[in-house]
């Protein structure tokens, strides 16, 4: 796994975490995870962690591409993911059911 880390002042925020690149020929599906402010204090970081955790007990990390990014504007419910340009609001006790009822299929229905 390769993460890049950004140090700001004393925190430690994840910016961009590839997990795993598509193959030549094969797509891949885009998670964008905000860790934001907002977001950081919803649980953005243990989504993170336990997306992490699914791609890899799933086997899909050839397939499936981490990002993070800051505000999205929808830091009212949950940490904003976006999947495929679809915004998401996703907490640490829903993170395998999104991953499992969005992310899955998204990858099934990958030409």
């Amino acid at each position: 796994m390769s993460y890049q880390y950004y140090y700001i002042d004393t925190e430690i925020l994840i910016v961009s975490f590839p997990f795993g690149y598509a193959r030549k020929g094969e797509s891949a599906v885009r998670i964008s995870i905000c860790v934001g402010s907002s977001c950081h204090l919803k649980g953005s970081r243990e989504v993170v962690e336990l997306l992490e955790r699914l791609i890899g007990q799933y086997g899909v990390g050839d397939r499936v591409e981490l990002a993070g990014t800051f505000c999205m504007g929808r830091c009212q419910s949950g940490v904003s993911v976006l999947v495929e340009n679809t915004a998401y609001s996703v907490l640490p006790e829903t993170a395998e059911a999104f991953f499992t009822s969005i992310v899955l299929p998204a990858l099934h229905s990958q030409p």
